[in-house]
């Protein structure tokens, strides 16, 4: 008679023996990610070191160098910090640079139209743009175009080049000012909200309360690193001064106005943010039902 348990016993020996090498495995890739970030995070503290003794030395008067800083940004629809743009150029302690990246996921005819639309919206502003595609049609790196002392970055995804992303968040003194209002949980939250982007920011502002809790739930560092302090983007609806020009056709008579500003997650069950296509057509006998008495504005994603 097969002794079974004889049979058997490699097997089970062989299956505990696997679990506990992916345990190691899984817990030694932690391990070195969390050493890299703090060697980098060191890394890092000196540039900060060298920023903190810039504003000392300016604040008594000994260092007349300008505090340079460096705004990465790949779409124009990303561009919050406009009114934080504003405020640093009536300081003359500042000199700023938008650079503008390319946007790398829908090809190279998308990618160069977006970039060429994107660095003349900013240029039309009178910023100071550059465009990180050069003249010969190459993508410099963000040491050939400028030396920051403090990047901000919109985005906390790599969207296009690593040479606009991990290169410039490990090497220079960064922030983080969100694109959006962060009211959502994407992937488990930790892409949004404690990755190695995150880890490696000098500050992250979160826009409000909700925020930044979910920052402290999902960071490594915790409070170190995030400052609430609102949101950049809508200071200007605080200024009793601000007149913004309506962007809506002149119509014939008062009419109740509705946007619609579908998501681009249109048919991605992973990322359920849109319900375009399935109410699409119910819109459409809306708009046209409802032509004398509402006026529409179809608002899409950017990448939509």
């Amino acid at each position: 008679m097969i002794n079974y348990f004889l049979f058997l016993q490699p097997l089970r020996i062989l299956k505990i023996v696997y679990r506990s090498m992916r345990r190691f495995i899984s817990g030694y890739k932690v391990v070195l990610r969390y050493i890299f970030s703090y060697y980098f995070l060191h890394k890092k503290n000196k540039n900060l070191s060298r920023l903190n003794n810039l504003f000392q030395s300016k604040k008594f008067g000994v260092e007349n160098r300008k505090l340079k800083i460096l705004y990465i940004v790949h779409n124009k629809s990303v561009w919050k910090t406009d009114s934080l743009f504003k405020k640093f150029s009536s300081d003359s302690s500042f000199e700023q640079l938008i650079l503008v990246v390319p946007y790398a996921r829908f090809g190279d005819e998308t990618m160069y139209r977006d970039i060429m639309e994107t660095y003349q919206y900013f240029h039309s502003k009178g910023y100071a743009t550059v465009n990180a595609l050069d003249s010969m049609g190459k993508f410099l790196k963000v040491d050939k175009i400028y030396d920051p002392d403090l990047v901000f970055f919109s985005s906390p995804f790599n969207l296009g080049l690593e040479k606009y992303y991990r290169d410039v968040y490990l090497k220079y003194t960064c922030c983080y000012v969100p694109y959006y209002y962060e009211m959502s949980a994407l992937w488990n939250a930790k892409m949004q909200y404690g990755s190695e982007f995150h880890r490696m920011m000098y500050k992250v502002f979160a826009p409000h309360e909700v925020s930044a809790k979910s920052y402290l739930a999902h960071s490594s560092l915790k409070q170190s690193n995030i400052a609430l302090v609102g949101y950049p983007a809508m200071e200007p609806f605080m200024n009793n001064e601000y007149s913004p020009i309506s962007p809506w056709k002149t119509q014939d008579k008062l009419k109740f106005k509705i946007i619609w500003a579908p998501h681009h997650t249109i048919d991605s069950p992973e990322l359920p943010y849109a319900n375009f296509l399935k109410y699409a057509e119910f819109f459409k006998d809306l708009v046209e039902r409802y032509q004398d008495s509402i006026q529409w504005a179809f608002k899409p994603h950017p990448i939509l």
